[in-house]
């Protein structure tokens, strides 16, 4: 019913005369062909049950990232003031996908073999632990994988999609990551247009002891000062 709704208000005042919130961004992917019906009912089911623990962790550590990275603060500050596009966030977006793959809040992925493997010595059957956390900091992969480097998820980086699955893959994967992403970016544009992070003392993301709780949690008090934009 909801979905219906935004489907019909869309249809009647158009895209431009709409109220500009999560739902209505999804619907609109959704009718450019970006994501599935599916996706957008799961996403409002998120919407309404769905805690925030993943959301808030990740662009926690893209903020940290970005005030130990004054170059790549100062492009996100840049592209969120010049835009008011959500769907045209290339930086932000590169910049949260590089924060979640060096600091990734779910760091396993959990997954049953449906049938024998003898290269990797699996039986049909048994439990398979695929760490993200090797994954994304292996050197092979990744040049400098402690290095915070958003320019690997823009367009010519030497991010791969098979390498890089902060959500998981496959019919397991997080259900939630399209509003996730939807929510980062549009905190990201709220705040960095007129706000920036510092944190005193801190050489960058990689250097934040994690434990794991609901996601990936800093285990000492960060302290951090948020200051006006001039």
């Amino acid at each position: 019913m909801i979905l219906q709704e935004k489907l019909e208000e869309l249809e009647e005042f158009g895209e431009e005369a709409v109220e500009d919130n999560f739902l209505k961004h999804l619907v609109v992917d959704m009718r450019r062909g970006e994501v599935s019906q599916a996706n957008v009912v799961q996403c409002i089911l998120e919407m309404l049950i769905a805690g925030t623990d993943t959301s808030y962790v990740s662009l926690f550590y893209t903020m940290v990232s970005l005030a130990a990275s004054p170059e790549w603060e100062e492009a996100v500050a840049r592209e969120v003031t010049d835009t008011d596009d959500f769907n045209d966030l290339p930086v932000v977006e590169a910049c949260l996908k590089e924060a979640m793959r060096i600091k990734p809040v779910g760091p396993v992925v959990i997954r049953r073999a449906l049938e024998e493997d003898q290269k990797l010595g699996l039986a049909a059957g048994d439990n398979v632990i695929i760490s993200l956390e090797e994954m994304h900091k292996n050197s092979v992969r990744f040049v400098h994988p402690d290095h915070f480097n958003p320019g690997r998820f823009l367009s010519g980086g030497e991010a791969g999609k098979a390498e890089f699955l902060p959500f998981g893959a496959g019919p397991k994967s997080c259900v939630g990551q399209f509003l996730a992403m939807r929510e980062m970016k549009a905190v990201m544009v709220k705040l960095m247009r007129g706000w920036r992070v510092e944190v005193p003392g801190m050489e960058g993301v990689h250097s934040i002891k994690v434990r794991w709780d609901i996601a990936q949690q800093p285990v000492d008090t960060l302290m951090v000062n948020i200051l006006v934009r001039v």
